[in-house]
């Protein structure tokens, strides 16, 4: 299944090891159609985390697909 940028909302998750340096480095996707969300806050960047949450959120999605 694919999505486009207009279904989803990005949330930017302020991380507890970072929040001393001023980088929020975790982030939340939510497939708004669905109300499937889903985060990552494992890489040490805002744009890993982004790719790595929609590449859970899409597989999600695939699952949620009816047979």
């Amino acid at each position: 299944m694919s999505f486009s940028e207009n279904d989803i909302e990005t949330t930017i998750i302020p991380s507890p090891q970072t929040r001393y340096a001023g980088a929020n480095v975790g982030v939340r996707v939510k497939h708004i159609p669905s109300n499937i969300a889903t985060e990552s806050t494992s890489a040490p960047s805002q744009y890993l985390n982004k790719r790595i949450a929609l590449a859970m959120l899409q597989y999600q999605l695939k699952g949620s697909e009816p047979q």
